[in-house]
This record gives structure tokens, C-alpha cells and sequence, in this order.
């Protein structure tokens, strides 16, 4: 409960940064972590809120300027790569981190972004190298031991998308009522008329959060297993409700 309780801390922040507002972000603040699914997912075991609240910090980080920017673009490297580590779908932020960097004209940033995101995933490349004899491939198969050889196998993994892009799984997974995003969560369809206003006031961040909000749905449907097993909610969309909050 403490990462979803910190990431609602972490968003009032930005909100109020962003609009200078207190009550309203004080407001939207309370709606995204008693009205959302980052509330059951606080209290649950699931490795979905702790990388939910490494980006939002790396999106904090993104927006302020009191930092140089050569330790803001190592934090952030640090810590996207470390939302990786728990949850390789964070792989989708890492690059619209990138791709944000690039929009507000940070060239500087670029490299320390990348020297960051490697530091953190050395230890595992170490670890599999020095355990396997090879780079991470866990995504794809698993290792199995055998008579004392270690062999890699490989598998059908349920994230690993198997089948063309359907409309069908991209509805079902934002509106069904199984799964639906909005089906559970109603109160963020509103949310989708800011983005023209947000247009109007910066593109550079309209652009971002609009990326944000769409890959992963798009990803996701895209996968066998897009309904996130036996869980409360799509919890596979957390990372987009931070995004259509703002």
C-alpha cells in the first residue's frame, strides 16, 4: 500500500505544478487513488503499482527544472530501468520517455537517459550471464536444469504477442465488462475530451500523454493473455491512469 499511496502523493505534485490548483489536484488526486483500480491493486501482491509509481516520479523528474540535467536524466534512466526489472511491459515508458526527451529539445539528456536505464539492468544481465552463460531471455522461455546441465527452453509466453491486432480484444479490453478499462473505471471516459484543451495549451505534453495513453491498450490487446489473469480490473492499464488523470 505504501508505493500506491506514494503515487498519489507523487501525482498531487504534478498536478499542482501543472495547474496551480490545489483543491482541483487535491480532488483529481483522491479520484485516482480511491477511485481507480490503484486503490485494490495498493493491497494486493501484484507487481503492477511499485513500476506505476517509479514513472510517475520519472515524469515529475521529467517536468521540473530545478536539476541539472545530467543527474535528472541519470535518475530517470535509474529508475524506468528499474520498472523495467519488475515489470518488462514498462519497456513501452522507456521509450516514450525517450520520445518526450526528444520533443522538448534535451539532447543532453539523451545519453545520461540511456547510461541510467543500463546501470540498473546490469545486475541482471550480470546475473544471468554468470547463472546462464548468456543474456536474459526469460521473456521468451525458461531455463530448466537437467542431469547438471542448465538448457534454455523455448516457450509461449502469455505476454509475447501470438495473434494479429483484433478491434475485438482493444474494445474488450477498454469497455467489456469482463476487463473493460472504462467499464470499471466510468469516470475516466471524461477524461478524454481534456486532451483537445491540452492540445491547446502544450503540444510537446498533449503528445506524450496522448502516446502514453494509447500504446498500451494497443500493446496489450495485442497479447494472449490482455485481461491480466485473475485479477480486479485490467490491471495491465495501471500505468495509463496517471496520463488520462492529468
Amino acid at each position: 500500500s505504501i508505493p500506491g499511496a506514494l503515487s498519489v502523493i507523487v501525482l498531487y505534485k504534478i498536478l499542482y505544478n501543472l495547474i496551480r490548483d490545489k483543491k482541483l489536484s487535491i480532488y483529481l488526486s483522491i479520484v485516482f487513488g480511491l477511485g481507480t483500480i490503484v486503490f485494490n491493486f495498493s493491497s494486493t501482491l501484484f507487481g503492477n503499482i511499485l513500476p506505476m509509481l517509479l514513472s510517475l516520479v520519472s515524469f515529475q523528474l521529467l517536468l521540473t527544472r530545478n536539476m541539472k540535467e545530467s543527474i535528472r536524466g541519470i535518475i530517470i534512466g535509474i529508475l524506468i530501468g528499474t520498472s523495467i526489472l519488475i515489470d518488462y511491459m514498462y519497456v513501452i515508458t522507456f521509450f516514450l520517455f525517450l520520445f518526450f526527451i526528444l520533443f522538448k529539445k534535451e539532447e543532453n539528456v539523451i545519453f545520461l537517459y540511456f547510461l541510467g536505464t543500463l546501470v540498473s539492468l546490469i545486475p541482471l544481465f550480470l546475473y544471468y550471464i554468470f547463472s546462464f552463460g548468456n543474456l536474459p531471455l526469460s521473456l521468451f522461455g525458461i531455463y530448466k536444469s537437467y542431469e547438471g546441465r542448465t538448457t534454455f527452453i523455448l516457450i509461449r509466453n502469455p505476454f509475447y504477442p501470438t495473434s494479429p491486432f483484433t478491434f475485438q480484444n482493444l474494445f474488450n479490453l477498454l469497455f467489456g465488462s469482463y476487463r473493460g478499462f472504462f467499464f470499471y473505471m466510468p469516470l475516466l471516459i471524461f477524461s478524454i475530451p481534456g486532451f483537445y484543451y491540452l492540445l491547446k495549451i502544450n503540444k510537446h505534453l498533449f503528445l506524450f500523454l496522448l502516446l502514453y495513453s494509447v500504446s498500451f491498450p494497443i500493446i496489450i490487446s495485442h497479447t494472449s493473455i490482455w485481461w491480466g489473469g485473475s485479477s480486479f480490473g485490467p490491471r495491465f492499464l495501471l500505468p495509463i491512469i496517471f496520463p488520462l488523470i492529468l
